[in-house]
């Protein structure tokens, strides 16, 4: 299978701005910078290098982690990671309190249920995995990219956090994409930004350059070569890879964590498994496993 995590292990590579944003961003800063009638700046240099931090399509607004059982795994992520949570507004659910990017934990049976009565085609074995909300500038053109992909896609739904339209991929991923408000939060950090965040998702599908021809055509997103027949997408938040080569499609998470020795421990003690760490070119990573079984990483980058 390939390693999804090429990209971390890489140096970054410069690469030219797109031409629109770098002339959007140049008005920005000479507004910025010019005196207003009253002798005063029109807009603080953070302020300009904030609104330019915004959500870009690709990136991900929400990670839900879905699980066979929902308290125990509130119990497992509370004792590993320190996670705190608060009930979600529906279902059996639970929001993630605290962290870089909006997450949170769902029982499998309940949400692939509920989405498979409102329609969604998902396939009869949906394995544990992480369920992303992808941004869009304009969802009802990413519907119609969508099915012209090969995927499936409900209506639009508008929501009072953005629209929204249920998806699957064209190998049985399920996903949701959402034109996210103006007013919308700034971007997530690609790879964390403290322990517990979420710092990379890796896509582990059947075939990895279908999936790769998928998300590109219906994001934009940019992929480069990696090892082993696998992909990666370095410009979306958080980071993530594509592999194939497996045998039921499904997104297995990484987690940064302060001391990867001390969590390794943490995992088994709380029932889990947890490889003994190695040091990669981006970090040191651990491979693991739930007291339920549900996969994740461990990573000290």
């Amino acid at each position: 299978m390939a390693d999804p995590f090429e990209a971390l292990r890489t140096a970054p590579t410069p690469i030219d701005p797109d031409a629109a944003f770098a002339a959007r961003l140049r008005a920005r800063l000479a507004r910025a910078l010019q005196p207003s009638d009253q002798g005063e700046l029109s807009m603080t240099m953070s302020d300009t290098v904030e609104t330019t931090n915004r959500l870009r399509q690709g990136d991900m607004t929400y990670v839900a982690l879905w699980v066979p059982d929902l308290k125990r795994a509130e119990r497992f992520y509370a004792e590993v990671l320190g996670w705190t949570y608060q009930p979600a507004p529906a279902g059996p659910a639970s929001l993630v309190q605290g962290q870089s990017m909006q997450l949170g934990m769902a029982e499998l049976s309940g949400t692939t249920n509920y989405l498979r009565g409102i329609g969604v085609p998902l396939p009869p074995d949906v394995q544990p995995t992480a369920y992303p909300a992808v941004v869009v500038d304009d969802v009802d053109a990413a519907i119609r990219r969508v099915r012209a992909a090969g995927g499936w896609s409900s209506e639009a739904n508008r929501q009072p956090y953005g629209v929204v339209a249920s998806c699957v991929d064209n190998q049985g991923l399920a996903f949701t994409i959402h034109q996210a408000p103006q007013e919308a939060a700034a971007r997530p950090p690609a790879s964390g930004a403290r322990h517990g965040d979420l710092a990379y998702m890796a896509v582990h599908v059947p075939d990895a350059a279908r999936a790769r021809d998928f998300y590109s055509s219906v994001f934009g997103v940019r992929f480069e070569p990696g090892r082993a027949g696998g992909w990666n997408a370095p410009d979306v938040a958080p980071m993530t890879g594509v592999a194939g080569g497996a045998a039921q499609p499904t997104i297995v998470p990484m987690f940064r964590v302060n001391d990867i020795a001390a969590a390794v421990e943490r995992v088994r003690s709380a029932g889990g498994t947890a490889t003994v760490p190695v040091h990669e070119g981006y970090g040191i990573r651990s491979e693991c496993a739930d007291d339920q079984g549900v996969r994740f990483y461990l990573g000290q980058l």
